[in-house]
This record gives C-alpha cells, sequence and structure tokens, in this order.
C-alpha cells in the first residue's frame, strides 16, 4: 500500500458525514477506496498503478491534462476507474457536470453507465453527496 492510501484512511476514519464528504470530493484516490465496494463488493487493494491512474484522473479533472490516454492491459481497472468511478466523483463535486460516455461495444458503455448509477443511486453516496438534487426521472434510464 501507499502511504497516501494509509494515510486518506486513517483521516477519513476520524471524519464525520459532512467533514468526510469535503475531504472525498477533493481526493479521486480516497474517493475511488470507498466507492469500490459498491462496484466490486471487495475493499479496493491500492497500489503503485491505483494512486497513479487515481492521481492521473484527478489531474485531468482538475485542468492539469487536455487529454489523457489510459495505455494499460486490458482488465487493469482503467474502466472502472475513468468511466464509472470519475463521473460519480465528477458528479459529487458538481452536479451540473456533464458527460457522454462511449465505448467501442454498446454493452461496455451500458455496464458502465449502470455501474456508475449504481454508485450514485447508493445510500453510502446519497448520504454524503446527494443530499440536495436526484437524479431525473426521465434521465434514470439504462440506455
Amino acid at each position: 500500500m501507499t502511504p497516501r492510501f494509509n494515510a486518506a484512511s486513517t483521516l477519513l476514519a476520524s471524519l464525520d458525514r459532512e467533514d468526510e464528504a469535503d475531504a472525498l470530493r477533493n481526493d479521486f484516490g480516497a474517493f475511488a477506496r470507498k466507492a469500490w465496494p459498491i462496484i466490486d463488493g471487495a475493499e479496493l487493494i491500492p497500489d503503485r498503478f491505483v494512486a497513479l491512474l487515481c492521481n492521473e484522473l484527478q489531474a485531468w479533472a482538475g485542468g492539469v491534462h487536455q487529454n489523457l490516454a489510459l495505455c494499460v492491459p486490458p482488465g487493469s481497472g482503467k474502466s472502472l476507474f475513468a468511466s464509472v468511478l470519475l463521473p460519480a466523483w465528477m458528479w459529487a463535486r458538481d452536479p451540473k457536470w456533464q458527460v457522454l460516455c462511449g465505448a467501442h461495444a454498446e454493452e461496455l458503455a451500458i455496464r458502465d453507465s449502470v455501474r456508475s448509477r449504481d454508485v450514485i443511486r447508493s445510500d453510502w453516496y446519497g448520504e454524503r453527496f446527494r443530499r440536495q438534487w436526484a437524479l431525473k426521472d426521465d434521465q434514470n434510464q439504462k440506455r
């Protein structure tokens, strides 16, 4: 485990829900670790790759990178981080943020959109980030 994840875990465990939400809005890696069990059913085991991926995605979201290409082998988690967790994190930061997700196969785009929606509709997410907004019924669709 990287020191960053250990420090974030210790800090987050001591915060109340509002302070935790504020901390998670500012740290995509910490958000990803907390949200991971919703999409995978297990705890995220952080390593250097996960920390690097989270840092690069957060840098992209913060405007450090105009473009970002994730060139890693299949099964590395890039879809889970970039297409599932990143949109949920961005909406936690700014509910007006918009995204268009796609993939080389329709079933992959649907799979990732459903997983992202699962995070957003979870009690965990709602208690921290979705207190002032909700998904519109006409937009809460699988396709």
